[in-house]
């Protein structure tokens, strides 16, 4: 994969887990804005790209290998669900080639969770707040109340339609999963229109998935 320059920010940021250095770091160039990531030649160090600028995460010193290695699961999670969605809007994928995928991405959340815990952990959770990914991430993850109770349909099926433009899904989830992969975001608007819930019963079905940032 190409590499593009990045330069690290020393402005003024929202951001309340981000350091700032002076120096050049290498971003993928398929990483979407609001993104972490480890980078290859930094190996000790993870960073937050948005909006063309990387800015190094400032882990807590204390377990900062543990946290780095929580960082680099998370990654491949984020990173292999996006293809198996994006693989699944593609008419060309066979049935094997999405299957392979998906066998891929259970894998890498079976040894995350047995390392880590569960996404929704709270530790897990704050570690990635800032990804624009973490819905998705926490969607992954079936929850009755407070009880975990199993896999998202993801892994075991297709959720999405190849080829065609989705104008209606049956649950918030999928509300949720293709608003992220079409508009990179939580659109609560958007995905409203695609299942025909208010905006409250969608906050209410993804409670825990999503969640407000305060002003």
């Amino acid at each position: 994969m190409e590499n593009i320059q990045g330069n690290i920010s020393t402005k003024d940021t929202k951001l309340d887990n981000v350091d700032f250095v002076d120096e050049q770091v290498e971003i993928p160039d398929s990483l979407r804005t609001g993104s972490y990531f480890l980078s290859s030649d930094k190996a000790d160090k993870a960073y937050f790209f948005e909006y063309g600028t990387a800015t190094e995460v400032n882990l807590p010193k204390s377990n900062r290998k543990q946290n780095l290695e929580r960082m680099a699961g998370l990654i491949a999670i984020r990173d292999t669900v996006r293809q198996l969605l994006e693989m699944q809007l593609d008419s060309r994928v066979t049935d094997d080639e999405n299957k392979d995928v998906q066998s891929v991405l259970s894998s890498l959340y079976d040894d995350f969770a047995s390392k880590y815990g569960r996404i929704h952990d709270d530790v897990n959770s704050s570690i990635f707040k800032n990804d624009s990914s973490l819905p998705l991430l926490r969607s992954l993850e079936k929850f009755d109340k407070d009880k975990y109770i199993g896999k998202a349909d993801i892994f075991t099926k297709r959720t999405v339609n190849a080829n065609k433009e989705i104008t209606s899904v049956p649950t918030a989830v999928d509300a949720l999963a293709v608003s992220l992969s079409d508009t990179a975001k939580v659109n609560l608007e958007y995905m409203s229109k695609l299942t025909g819930f208010d905006k409250e019963k969608l906050v209410e079905d993804l409670r825990g998935s999503i969640y407000r940032i305060p002003n």
